[in-house]
């Protein structure tokens, strides 16, 4: 391992970003997510602008993130990191292989992603050697953020949801038909904006509605994502901000597919370091 080194790993809502030296953590710090398919390149530098100076020093940059592994996508975030690192080697890879080094390491298994967006993949012990390739929010993304916290708004504003829940809603997401429309067509991320609402099932997953809406994105999720990696006895990891908040009613589905659930996390990162110390 090189003497510096600056480990991030980025989902489109937060990068986690871990600074290292003579192969322990010396610094860490959070910033908002950068994916090249959706962030402006001014979001992306103020960004950058945020982080201590003393990592632009970085001899080595391995930079995990979501919307990678197109040359598109690898190309705009090369280009972003070399204005900023003009010293360092940087290694691109997308956040299933970050996933998939930290949850499974060298052993062979599943490896899905529920967060803001959804993504899954079968892992070799070394490689991905099968990918679903998520379709994004617009087409995808079943069972994440995004998904649960779009039928959760619809359903409020077409006056779908239970009273009392209903109630409780409008007190969580307090923002009108016409500023939802505006956060949705004419401002930055509308993904993010939307998958917030996810998290109003946090702590009411008994009521029926609530678990109904969860349990039917996490079918969708299953169906679209994980059948197709036959045969099934491979263990099912999962890490994101929606596979940690709804773990038990996530292992009730898998289960009920017929699938072996392996480790729940909310982020890789720990799992990285691990990998990196030892790589």
């Amino acid at each position: 391992m090189s003497n510096k080194v600056l480990i991030a790993e980025s989902g489109s809502t937060k990068t986690n970003w871990v600074w290292m030296e003579n192969g322990g953590v010396s610094g860490q710090h959070t910033t908002s997510g950068l994916n090249p398919n959706y962030t402006q390149p001014n979001d992306a530098v103020a960004v950058f602008n945020t982080l201590p100076a003393e990592w632009k020093t970085a001899h080595q940059i391995y930079f995990y993130g979501s919307g990678l592994g197109s040359k598109a996508g690898n190309q705009i975030m090369q280009g972003w990191l070399s204005q900023h690192f003009q010293d360092a080697a940087i290694a691109l890879e997308n956040d299933l292989v970050a996933a998939a080094r930290s949850l499974c390491a060298n052993q062979p298994g599943i490896v899905a992603i529920l967060g803001t967006g959804s993504n899954a993949c079968r892992w070799d012990g070394a490689t991905i050697d099968d990918d679903q390739h998520s379709l994004g929010y617009i087409l995808g993304d079943e069972g994440s953020g995004f998904s649960i916290g779009k039928h959760f708004i619809a359903d409020y504003f077409y006056g779908q949801m239970p009273d009392e829940i209903a109630k409780a809603f409008s007190l969580y997401f307090p923002y009108t038909r016409e500023e939802v429309l505006a956060a949705t067509y004419h401002a930055p991320a509308p993904n993010r904006f939307i998958a917030n609402a996810a998290r109003f099932a946090v702590g009411r997953e008994t009521h029926l509605y609530i678990r109904q809406v969860i349990t039917t994105a996490f079918q969708a999720f299953i169906k679209a994502y994980l059948l197709r990696f036959k045969p099934l006895h491979l263990p099912v990891h999962c890490t994101g901000s929606i596979a940690a908040a709804y773990a038990d009613l996530l292992r009730e589905q898998l289960s009920g597919f017929g699938l072996v659930t392996g480790n729940i996390m909310a982020d890789p990162l720990n799992g990285l370091i691990e990998y990196h110390k030892n790589n």
